[in-house]
């Protein structure tokens, strides 16, 4: 059985680790993977498949999320076939691992409710417009994005269940020994005394002469970024739900007949807060004699401190009727009063003991309580029915009227906004996106003056761009440049200099006595600086190794300009400071918590049967 004491988690790694719907899989297109029976399987995890559509579809989805942050570079990643595989295999491994955590978390009876998944979807700002939820901006979004409202829902519960409810309840048995923080303190708050030599780069310039051969041969090889850029006269007409959403107006007529319509939405039932004893199912003994300690008064929160390995202590967020194991639920809500703790409960994986610790009350929202969000969603409604009723009139016509956007404008009721000649580091910053670039750069568009297709920024923000005229880029003649070619080329050499030199010093330093070198080069050292690790060149200083014997250690460092920095480690001073433990905690749980992620995915995968149907996934 896994040891629940010793599985502390970090929420933000696990987030980076297991991928959460909230970040990676919103607007990512991809379909729940609890799939129906499907002969394209890539992996198959106990009773689950995924399925090569799943997985081609995540893939992609990712692609397109790379080529929007990189752009122009992101053709060049195209190319690396190796990267592409490993890149796929790890999107798969992702997957299996999400699947691996979301059984696991069942296992132990843990279950998300209806309210706290509509409240997770109310607070998420993807669907939010003014800082309120928009029920009609939240289907339309998910339909653009590929999902149905069930499978994101769906998603989202199996993610909300890991994040908010697993991870925190095993977390919460994490513990550090003092010895371990102590160490830590030390080390971060360390202070080295070293003494430093600062070379200025110029010392490596005044010998610098360069041939006209050197000059050339680098303004040849380096041609491109010695010449007027191109420069492009643009227009377009842009639309967004937002900039529409302000001139929308609803009645308190109106607000009122939506609120009494949705009534259910304003409803909450009752909830309760638990302290939960989880003993596995061949321990009935433990159970008990748990059980017997809590009616004497012991703390549910130290109480995995004296039990076996097996048992495990954590807090439950709010939990409504039918959403958990049955026999539990049951003894959840006969508990009378805050404080009682329940019977033995057997359920199918072992056995709970249960505290009630809070009661929250069925009730409905007055409407004077949520006319405001009323107001917003039908607003919203309004706004998105016109959004898309522009947006379909916007595709037609731009392709009706193909050379010109001020037919365009005049038929919807929108500007058109235009650009003098202007190179792309000058663009607004609309143009800017990489989406919008990579449109531009298309000859249908650029050359041949067509309008484009609808280009979306977002599901309810997007554009029609025009490229108007057009100026190529104009190399500039080598006498236009010489001379900046001349002070890069001398930078360049001079920093190699600069390195060369001061390696062959700390090389004579570590070999002959200090004076010695000093009095030979006309150097001196500074006065010893007491050092710590947010101290510039501290990366540097800190990975030297401790002087030995009171023999200063020696290393040098070169800063963005090539300015040479030699540096001398004297000795090293161990400080404790009580100020920062709670800080090095909350990163030695972090740390920790990596590494017990993949010890708890490790355990999880050798105890699950998982079949991959591809061999190059395997």
């Amino acid at each position: 059985m896994l040891n629940w004491s010793d599985l502390p988690f970090s929420r933000i790694i696990i987030k980076i680790v297991i991928g959460l719907v909230i970040t990676s899989f919103l607007f990512a297109s991809i379909g729940n993977y609890l799939i129906s029976i499907n002969r394209n399987v890539v992996v198959k995890v106990d009773d689950v498949k995924i399925t090569f559509p799943d997985l081609e579809k995540r893939y992609q989805n990712e692609l397109d999320t790379m080529r929007s942050e990189l752009g122009q570079r992101f053709y060049k990643t195209l190319s690396d076939l190796d990267y592409l595989k490993s890149f796929r295999k790890s999107i798969l491994e992702r997957m299996v691992n999400r699947v691996l955590l979301e059984k696991y978390s069942k296992s132990l009876g843990l279950q998300v409710t209806d309210s706290q998944l509509r409240e997770l979807i109310l607070s998420m700002p993807q669907f939010q417009y003014d800082g309120k939820f928009d029920i009609e901006f939240y289907k339309s979004s998910l339909f653009r994005s590929g999902f149905s409202v069930e499978n994101f829902e769906q998603s989202l519960r199996i993610d909300y269940l890991i994040q908010n409810q697993l991870i925190p309840a095993i977390q919460e048995s994490n513990f550090l020994l003092p010895g371990e923080i102590n160490a830590q303190n030390k080390l971060i708050n360390q202070i080295r005394n070293v003494r430093i030599i600062e070379i200025g780069m110029e010392k490596f310039l005044n010998n610098i002469s360069l041939s006209e051969e050197e000059i050339f041969q680098y303004y040849s090889e380096n041609a491109e970024f010695y010449s007027q850029p191109e420069k492009l006269k643009l227009s377009y007409i842009e639309l967004s739900l937002e900039s529409l959403k302000k001139n929308v107006v609803v009645t308190d007529d109106e607000a009122k007949q939506y609120y009494f319509d949705n009534i259910n939405l304003f409803f909450a039932e009752e909830s309760r807060k638990i302290s939960h004893i989880f003993i596995p199912d061949n321990n009935q003994e433990i159970a008990y004699s748990i059980l017997e300690e809590l009616n004497l008064g012991a703390n549910f929160s130290n109480i995995a401190k004296k039990t076996p390995k097996e048992s495990s202590t954590f807090n439950v967020e709010w939990i409504q009727r039918n959403t958990i194991d049955p026999e539990i639920e049951r003894a959840v809500f006969s508990l009378k009063s805050i404080g009682d703790i329940s019977s033995l409960i057997q359920s199918k994986t072992g056995y709970h003991i249960i505290r009630l610790d809070d009661v929250k009350a069925s009730f409905t929202k007055p409407y004077s309580k949520v006319s405001d969000q009323v107001k917003e969603e039908l607003k919203s409604q309004k706004a998105i029915n016109t959004f898309y009723e522009l947006k379909h009139q916007l595709e037609n016509l731009a392709f009706e009227f193909p050379y010109s956007l001020n037919e365009v404008a005049q038929s919807i009721n929108q500007p058109v906004y235009t650009t003098d000649f202007i190179s792309e580091n000058k663009y607004p910053e609309i143009l800017k996106k990489p989406i919008v670039l990579e449109v531009i750069s298309k000859p249908e568009i650029k050359q041949e003056g067509l309008n484009s297709e609808v280009i979306e920024i977002n599901p309810e923000h997007i554009l029609v761009i025009r490229v108007e005229d057009f100026k190529n880029k104009v190399p500039l003649l080598l006498d236009q440049v010489s001379d900046q070619i001349i002070m890069k080329l001398s930078e360049i050499q001079a920093k190699q200099k600069a390195s060369i030199f001061a390696k062959k010093l700390v090389d004579s330093l570590k070999n002959t006595d200090e004076d010695v070198i000093l009095e030979k080069e006309s150097l001196k050292f500074s006065e010893v600086k007491k050092v710590n690790r947010t101290s510039e060149f501290a990366n540097t200083i800190f990975s030297m190794k401790k002087p030995v014997h009171q023999n200063s250690v020696y290393t040098y460092a070169q800063d963005a300009t090539g300015n040479v920095v030699i540096i001398a480690l004297d000795s090293v001073e161990n400080t404790f400071n009580t100020k920062s433990n709670q800080t090095i905690v909350n990163q030695l749980i972090e740390f920790n918590s990596v590494q017990e992620l993949y010890t708890l995915l490790h355990i999880l995968r050798s105890n699950t049967n998982i079949k991959y149907f591809d061999e190059h996934y395997s």
